[in-house]
């Protein structure tokens, strides 16, 4: 029986494969199985979407998140991430 994959490992270096510090040089990319990605998500905790934005909010992003040397995907993760944590700091602080 083929051992499952731990991914687990990667979590501490998100911000560098995002950043492409690591897993940046397509001559050691290669396409992962379907399997693969779900493991990969799945120990990440990541859950793909479908939204639909603005075309000049999404061609803003785009350039900002090019400005921090990310994806724009990663990047509106980054910022939605971010806005989550503060107003749940805020709310409890307010329920103090």
């Amino acid at each position: 029986m083929k051992k499952k994959p731990n991914y687990d490992k990667y979590l501490d270096d998100v911000e560098l494969w995002e950043t492409k510090q690591l897993g940046g040089d397509p001559k050691y990319a290669r396409r992962v199985s379907a399997k693969e990605d779900k493991a990969l998500d799945d120990s990440l905790g990541l859950q793909a979407i479908s939204i639909r934005l603005q075309k000049d909010l999404l061609k803003q992003l785009k350039g900002m998140a090019q400005k921090e040397g990310l994806g724009y995907q990663p990047f509106i993760r980054h910022i939605l991430t971010k806005y989550a944590r503060e107003a749940g700091r805020a709310r409890k602080k307010g329920s103090a």
